[in-house]
């Protein structure tokens, strides 16, 4: 069997183009420090106050309510956020395993 055969039955493979999409895939995946794009930040405290019942911002005096997005993505993280509280990674694999499904 010849190079050009060899590589010619690998592209016929399905495992090969699963491989390749799923390293694709892991390329874009968001990784990087919490608050590197400032609203990665927002949504991850914001998944903590849906965490406790409330969608305001715990964390400044008063508690103002969130009104700079909607609720959506920060109750997509929510359940992470119910099984690691303090892990923002948890919420930044969620994502990327979202984004692979």
């Amino acid at each position: 069997m010849t190079l050009r055969e060899k590589g010619a039955a690998l592209l016929r493979r399905p495992a090969f183009w699963l491989s390749v999409f799923a390293l694709t895939a892991l390329g874009l995946l968001p990784m990087g420090y919490l608050g590197q794009d400032h609203d990665d930040a927002l949504y991850f405290l914001a998944a903590q106050s849906l965490r406790e019942g409330r969608y305001c911002r715990w964390f400044l005096p008063g508690a103002p309510t969130i009104t700079d997005f909607t609720p959506g993505f920060p109750a997509f993280l929510t359940p992470v956020a119910f099984l690691f509280p303090d892990n923002p990674m948890a919420c930044q694999l969620w994502t990327g395993f979202a984004l692979l499904a």
